[in-house]
């Protein structure tokens, strides 16, 4: 899905195995390259760059460079997941702050919040995502490689009808790197500046956290979402226990 952080964890796999032969590569060799990333790298990261190395081998077995299957050693625990969202004034005044930089980045803090939509999801679409009622959005450049259609807010409605008009090609023409450091500039106005979890996600937890709280049913919200799994939708049921 990234492949910036794909080059990362390849680069360090080979770092540490570049220079062992595949024949001699086994689970002690897995074990070594965990325990030397476990030092720098949080837990949920050493188990996604050790999942790469894993599928790296089991490609290698089944093309038959390897005499042997490496099964996965016991990997870190996983951290439990702490979603952070906002609240209504947070969002408020995030979406009031970033707008003194451009109009747009205000929009898409909106849109965002509304559709639960991941910030690459939302950049890439074009316009023929967008049903021509405006009723709602087709997502399908996702992160899981599913196809997913989520209904439209009446503000996010609005935001697409105004921008219809300028006849670009996509709806945003927002630069990714200039949207963050907005983003840094309202937290740090906003006194969040040791608020880790602040970042463009949380309006995506949010989302999530909004339909949990207004009663909506999970398998609905799986679906919105785009997630793969139950268990990824299970981490917001503890918003209403009933």
């Amino acid at each position: 899905a990234s492949a910036p952080a794909a080059r990362t964890s390849l680069k360090q796999i080979r770092e540490l195995v570049g220079r062992v032969k595949v024949e001699d590569i086994d689970r002690d060799t897995v074990r070594q390259f965990m325990d030397a990333r476990s030092t720098k790298d949080k837990p949920n990261s050493v188990r996604r760059k050790t999942a790469v190395m894993l599928k790296m081998l089991n490609e290698a077995y089944a093309e038959g460079l390897m005499a042997r299957h490496v099964k996965a050693p016991k990997q870190p625990r996983r951290a439990q997941p702490n979603h952070r969202c906002l609240t209504d004034d947070e969002e408020a005044r995030l979406r009031r702050i970033m707008s003194h930089d451009s109009h747009e980045y205000g929009q898409l803090v909106t849109t965002l919040v509304d559709t639960g939509m991941r910030l690459g999801e939302a950049l890439d679409m074009e316009w023929k995502a967008v049903k021509p009622d405006f009723s709602s959005v087709t997502v399908v450049q996702s992160k899981t490689g599913r196809v997913r259609s989520i209904p439209l807010t009446k503000r996010v409605e609005q935001i697409f009808r105004d921008k219809i008009f300028s006849h670009k090609p996509k709806p945003w023409t927002v630069d990714r790197s200039a949207m963050y450091r907005s983003w840094r500039k309202a937290r740090s106005f906003m006194g969040l500046d040791s608020d880790s979890g602040f970042t463009p996600h949380a309006l995506r937890h949010t989302f999530a956290s909004r339909l949990i709280q207004r009663g909506a049913p999970l398998e609905v919200v799986k679906t919105l979402m785009g997630h793969a799994k139950m268990d990824q939708t299970l981490e917001y049921a503890h918003l209403a226990p009933e």
